[in-house]
């Protein structure tokens, strides 16, 4: 979840802390803000910015301190819940983001052609094809076709998923059309 770390998961929406916080809290996540009824787009916007203001400057518990502070004297007042440790902090990114998102993103798609090529389950397969198909729509959005490039080259060095990805596909189509569809394969 959260490539391999532990998020802070704020689910500024209508009524979100049932149930569902408990799934994150239980898969690692170090923090889950939630609502306890539905909330106004405009309660939910000011709560936000206050929220993402402070966040970086303290702790999570003290954001969301902040966040409720400024809808204290509405009928929204007691609208948030945070489920985690209250000195649980975020700390600012240091360098540079964007290096580590494209490099992540690299690493993401060579994992979901991973998945693609090893599992038995057409619904895996299909599933990790439309994830892969995101990743690879953000890298050549977001990053350029080096990326593409370096991804060519890796999967080059691993012959059993090019091998498998020609039997299935025509060796890296995915790469040039950003496709890759398995679902003829379930109807054999």
């Amino acid at each position: 979840m959260a490539s391999h770390s532990s998020p802070l998961i704020f689910n500024n929406t209508c009524s979100s802390w049932n149930e569902i916080s408990v799934f994150f809290i239980s898969v690692g996540c170090r923090g889950y803000v939630g609502t306890l009824w539905s909330i106004s787009n405009a309660v939910a916007k000011e709560s936000g910015e206050r929220f993402y203001k402070k966040l970086l400057a303290g702790t999570i518990l003290e954001a969301v301190s902040e966040m409720i502070g400024g809808i204290r004297q509405s009928p929204n007042a007691d609208i948030y819940v945070y489920w985690g440790l209250h000195f649980s902090t975020i700390r600012k990114p240091s360098g540079t983001g964007k290096v580590k998102v494209r490099r992540e993103l690299v690493r993401a798609a060579m994992t979901w052609c991973e998945k693609i090529v090893t599992s038995k389950i057409l619904e895996v397969k299909q599933n990790s094809a439309d994830i892969l198909r995101f990743v690879y729509t953000e890298l050549k959005n977001c990053f350029g076709s080096e990326d593409i490039a370096m991804i060519q080259e890796k999967l080059a060095k691993r012959p059993e998923i090019k091998e498998a990805l020609s039997s299935k596909e025509r060796a890296l189509e995915w790469l040039e059309k950003g496709v890759i569809d398995y679902s003829s394969e379930g109807k054999k």
